[in-house]
Parts: structure tokens; sequence; C-alpha cells
């Protein structure tokens, strides 16, 4: 059984997917090791500094039950050889910017100096990582052992173990862009926290809202933005 997420997450990469990564991105397994490890690390990051928010946990937790968790199961035999394809592709490609909103660059960089590796294969891992910690989380709600309050607490007490994966500055930086603060803007300078007209955050005060993921699965209608939080990022 695994003690953290961390192991976890790695658990599921078997010799199969590490080995067709490798010959996919051109690098050599050590490197994929790594690199898998250190991106699977930062996004958990990303999401430990959330743990508080249970909105975005409710968010993880309709994509991880149901059809949606099954098809991140299912794609995983197939993750080394091909990479996220078809709807874990379009979510992958929803899911990392809502995660780290505008440190995306600084992670790939990080992965490329740690692992060695190219911005692209950076960036392909990166990609991978999703549905891995996705799919744990997946097989753990199947199993009836996963809801919203112990995927917060679970985060929680998982951001020690990112440290031998991650740069505890990174963590700390990411840290201190999370939490329940607002974007500080007063009302009529262009952001309102009920009620955002075009809820646009990122155009009008510069920073991302949690509930992108939610607008992407078509739960925030305009103009119906109830709990609706920003998140500062520094």
């Amino acid at each position: 059984m695994a003690t953290s997420i961390m192991d976890g997450v790695l658990a599921l990469v078997t010799p199969e997917m590490k080995q067709a990564l490798a010959s996919r991105l051109g690098e050599s397994p050590t490197a994929i090791q790594s690199g898998l490890g250190t991106a699977a690390a930062a996004t958990l990051g990303g999401l430990v500094s959330k743990a508080g928010d249970g909105n975005f946990l409710g968010q993880i937790m309709n994509l991880v039950s149901g059809t949606s968790g099954q098809n991140i199961l299912g794609s995983l035999s197939a993750l080394g050889s091909t990479g996220p394809t078809g709807g874990v592709s379009d979510l992958v490609s929803k899911f990392l910017p809502a995660v780290f909103g505008n440190q995306q660059n600084q992670v790939t960089s990080l992965l490329t100096q740690k692992a060695g590796i190219s911005a692209t294969s950076a960036t392909s891992l990166l990609q991978t990582a999703v549905p891995l910690i996705l799919g744990f989380f997946a097989k753990m709600h199947a199993s009836g052992s996963l809801n919203v309050g112990s995927l917060g607490s679970m985060l929680t007490a998982e951001g020690p173990n990112l440290q031998k994966y991650v740069p505890a500055s990174l963590l700390g930086s990411r840290r201190k862009g999370s939490g329940r603060r607002t974007c500080g803007r007063r009302k009529g300078q262009g952001h309102e926290l009920a009620g955002h007209p075009r809820h646009n955050c990122r155009a009008s005060c510069g920073v991302v809202c949690v509930s992108r993921l939610a607008r992407w699965q078509g739960r925030y209608q305009a103009g119906d933005h109830r709990g609706h939080r920003c998140r500062q990022h520094s």
C-alpha cells in the first residue's frame, strides 16, 4: 500500500511505460525517471497549495469519478507510447494552466535542469504526470476511500514529501500565491468577486481563477459564479 501520494503515483509507472517514454522522447530511462518524479512532485505541489479550497477539490473529485475517472485509468496503459490523447489530452491542456498559472515555464525549466532533458521532453513529462496523478486519485475514489475531505487532508500531509523532488524555494513561492486571498481590487476597479460579468480575471486583475476547471466542465454559467475566489500568483 502506498504510504504517500507520490509513492502511489510512481507505482503506476511501469518499466514498459518508462521505456516507451524514453524511446518516444529520445531520452535515457534514468532521465525519464528523474524528470517524471519531478514533474509529478511539481504538479502535486500546485495541488497542495489549493488543499484548503473545497471548491477546487470538488472539481478534482468530479474529474476522477464516474466516466471521467474510468477514461483516465483506461488511458494509462498507452501513456508512455502515445502520451495523453482524446478527452484526456483536452483535460491535461486545461489542468496544467489551472494548477501552475504563470509558473508553468518556471517548472519546465526546472525539469530541464534537474533531469538534463530538453524543454520538449519536460513539457511531455508534465503532460504525462497529470493523468498519473488523477489516475491514482481515480483508483482511490473507485475503492471508496476518497472524498473532498480526505483529498484535502492527503494533499496537506503530502507537502513535506515533495521537497526531495522539487526545491523548497519553488514550493514556497507557490504557497505564497495560494489560499483564499482576493486580488485586492475594490468593487468598481474592474473585478468583483460576486458576479464578475465576463469572468475574465486574468485580463482584468492578473490573477488565475480557481474555477477554471469548473468553467471548462460547463458547471459555471455566465453571470453565475457562486463561491468564486481568485488565487493571486506572485
